[in-house]
């Protein structure tokens, strides 16, 4: 019977067809521009016993001629070189081709770590912060890497 040993072989070939396809998206998503994203500023922090809030103001840029669907955004958060926040992104925003949208993120704090960043406090308030994490597009699961690292002026809690 050829027809039984040709399906194995269909299989198998279907398979290969699969992974060489998930392969070249991923290499082409890879190979496209990640939207820019910018920390416009710090809006708010709120300490609250034994743990605090950091809410974050920031402006998302698509460098595509397409929309950009962002389903998350996933960051860590130092200042002054002290990891002290991480959070999420809790709406899908969807970025308009060559535009750009203004996302507000609200991070959990580890409040005596940001004590110490508070009781070191310059008086204009202004500290070095990084940002790292990842924005994941769609929902394909491709996640692209977001660094950013600056100086930003701090509210008083």
């Amino acid at each position: 019977m050829p027809g039984l040993e040709r399906a194995p072989r269909r299989r198998a070939l279907a398979r290969l067809a699969g992974g060489l396809g998930a392969c070249l998206f991923t290499a082409l998503a890879r190979a496209q521009p990640a939207p820019r994203v910018r920390l416009l500023g710090v809006d708010r922090i709120a300490l609250d016993g034994q743990g605090a809030t950091l809410d974050l103001r920031l402006r998302l840029e698509n460098p595509h001629v397409y929309p950009l669907p962002l389903h998350a955004l996933r960051l860590h958060c130092a200042f002054d070189g002290i990891a002290l926040a991480s959070g999420h992104s809790l709406q899908p925003v969807l970025l308009p081709p060559h535009g750009s949208a203004v996302l507000r993120l609200r991070l959990d704090v580890d409040a005596r770590r940001l004590l110490a960043v508070l009781a070191t406090l310059p008086p204009d308030g202004i500290v070095d912060y990084t940002l790292d994490g990842d924005a994941e597009i769609g929902l394909t699961m491709l996640r692209v890497p977001v660094h950013l690292a600056g100086r930003i002026a701090l509210p008083q809690p």
